[in-house]
């Protein structure tokens, strides 16, 4: 009786130690107010990578616009560097972070523009947010916080989940059930920071790994080979240009080379505005959100977005020209830069399902896998006609603006 009576003292301890808070860059929320929801989750090895890469995203938001706020919401080991980066904390709470803190923190508010996740996720049980030595805290399109998301959002509101593989499940099943734009990852992710040259104008986000490539400048060649040299805004997450091999298995069946677009219905138009709007407030050198007002600089952005080799101006080329000889040809093309097969996918869902058992999931994780439902000798066209997509609905909803 001690040891139970000892187990749950430690339980109750270790969970009072731990806490959730919600912070904004205003000292109060207006609820009229178009609003932006960034959570970070639990980030196990990672550090603050999450917290950064939340950061740099919530100043973009507000660089933005003038009449907008952002809600952030996270674990008390972050309530510190968010504090630091010039938000102000407005409440906390002891405990793990959970979904009912969420619905809290979005309850008087009336316009949900964004919501940004950044935590691990997988495609059997969402995202994390929170944990200790015997629980995780989890959400994912289960939860009831959706039921109050949905009352919240309009034709240009979007989803964006930075985390592993939530476009298998997670992403899907959130379009279907908000009628939404939702983005997410069909592999692995990964932090990339800003390099450049501190001489020169042009700079590239990179993974670390990449980095130390002998990038070459598009206009002479000077090599980007300095460390990253920035103050602000400086990270952001973005796909592996590989298959998904880790926790969860080797997914040698296929993945994709970008954050991945789900709408619900391949025909759904209230997709179309939260696509794009996702898409402007993506982390870039091209500083499109600022100047958004022609196809080309759109091209830009989009590029960024969707070709993985930014820190290889050759290879980056190479991307780019296959996507713009897509926008050419009625015939679709298979093009895509991935390394490894490339999923069969369009709005609504990939053909590939997570082949995981309870037993599996619970003791040997590594056993599990991603298992495609494209015949064997199917070709994707999917990364060629997601770009061809983006480019039909920015042309649609910017009539007056298209400017080649």
């Amino acid at each position: 009786m001690k040891k139970i009576f000892l187990l749950i003292s430690l339980f109750l301890l270790s969970n009072n130690l731990l806490a959730g808070f919600i912070a904004s860059n205003v000292q109060k929320i207006n609820p009229n107010y178009p609003t932006h929801i960034l959570i970070a989750g639990y980030p196990e090895n990672l550090g603050e990578m999450f917290v950064y890469s939340l950061i740099t995203k919530a100043n973009i938001y507000l660089e933005k616009s003038s009449v907008e706020q952002v809600i952030i919401i996270g674990r008390g080991d972050d309530e510190q560097i968010i504090k630091k980066s010039g938000f102000k904390i407005l409440s906390s709470k002891s405990g793990l972070l959970k979904p009912e803190l969420i619905k809290t923190a979005i309850k008087d508010v009336k316009k949900i523009s964004s919501i940004d996740i950044f935590a691990h996720s997988n495609a059997l049980s969402g995202a994390s947010l929170d944990s200790n030595s015997w629980v995780y805290q989890l959400l994912n399109e289960k939860d009831d916080l959706w039921d109050d998301v949905a009352k919240k959002v309009n034709n240009s509101s979007f989803i964006f989940i930075h985390g592993c593989n939530a476009g298998i499940k997670l992403a899907p099943n959130l379009a279907r059930k908000l009628k939404i734009a939702v983005w997410a990852a069909l592999t692995s992710t990964d932090f990339q920071y800003l390099y450049g040259n501190e001489n020169e104008n042009e700079k590239f986000w990179s993974f670390d790994y990449n980095a130390n490539i002998n990038k070459k400048s598009s206009t002479n060649n000077l090599s980007f080979t300095t460390p990253k040299s920035c103050s602000k805004n400086c990270t952001r997450m973005k796909p592996d240009n590989s298959s998904y091999k880790g926790h969860w298995g080797n997914w040698s069946a296929g993945g994709y080379p970008a954050y991945k677009l789900f709408c619900g219905s391949n025909t759904n138009v209230t997709c179309e505005l939260g696509a794009l709007e996702a898409l402007y407030s993506f982390p870039s050198t091209h500083q499109y959100l600022v100047n958004k007002s022609n196809l080309n600089n759109f091209k830009k952005q989009l590029i960024d977005f969707m070709c993985p080799f930014a820190y290889d101006v050759k290879k980056q080329n190479i991307c780019q020209m296959n996507l713009e000889n897509s926008l050419e040809s009625t015939i679709p093309s298979p093009y895509s830069p991935f390394k490894g097969k490339t999923l069969v996918c369009d709005r609504i869902q990939c053909k590939a399902h997570f082949n995981c058992s309870s037993l599996n999931a619970a003791f040997n994780p590594g056993n599990c896998s991603l298992e495609t439902e494209s015949e064997t000798d199917e070709d994707s066209f999917t990364f060629t006609e997601e770009y061809k997509y983006l480019i039909e609905i920015y042309k649609k909803n910017n009539n007056n603006e298209i400017n080649n």
